[in-house]
């Protein structure tokens, strides 16, 4: 059992990323530091919302790469709206850039 255990690909990542964590902390303490945790759950929060709609994509056998330059493209659509049009409520630019995201698949 413990054999299985540590011969699958998912205890060697997960093993793997501790070892990094470890090294990055050993080099510079701070790697683990309350704001650095913090901000890089805050970085990543829009790609794991992406990820709750590829991965059981991927998972039920489909596969689909395209989420995430749609999730880009959404996101600079968003950004170049509140640009463009200062004087309109980000709320609005929001619904126009979802309806632009729902337009590409």
């Amino acid at each position: 059992m413990l054999k299985r255990i540590t011969s699958s690909k998912v205890f060697r990542l997960a093993a793997l990323t501790v070892v990094m964590c470890v090294v990055f902390y050993l080099i510079k303490p701070s790697f683990l530091g309350r704001i650095n945790v913090t901000t890089l759950f805050n970085d990543l929060t829009p790609v794991g919302f992406m990820l709750l709609g590829v991965v059981p994509l991927m998972i039920s056998g489909g596969i689909d790469l395209a989420a995430a330059a749609e999730g880009a493209i959404g996101s600079m659509l968003f950004a170049q709206l509140l640009v463009w049009f200062p004087n309109v409520p980000w709320g609005v630019c929001l619904i126009v850039a979802l309806i632009g995201g729902a337009v590409m698949g």
